[in-house]
């Protein structure tokens, strides 16, 4: 989110825009990068632990940016 709010758009916005790209993808719940970009060490990844209604734990891995994915994002999109 802090990427994209730099970047002048939503969270969502910016994952569909990275998807466009083939950078990222959605399996399940969670948000992950392609291998290639994976070993770029562009982000960690974060788990997410949500509580249904249901009172079930529902988790979903996300990415967090590291300086580098910060800067290839900025750089990708500029261009």
């Amino acid at each position: 989110s802090k990427v994209a709010n730099e970047m002048g758009m939503s969270g969502s916005s910016l994952f569909y825009l990275l998807l466009s790209f083939g950078v990222m993808y959605k399996k399940g719940n969670d948000y992950l990068l392609y291998a290639d970009y994976a070993r770029m060490g562009l982000a960690k990844t974060r788990t997410d632990y949500r509580r249904t209604r249901l009172g079930t734990t529902r988790t979903s891995r996300i990415p967090v940016w590291t300086e580098a994915g910060r800067k290839f994002i900025h750089d990708m999109i500029s261009a």
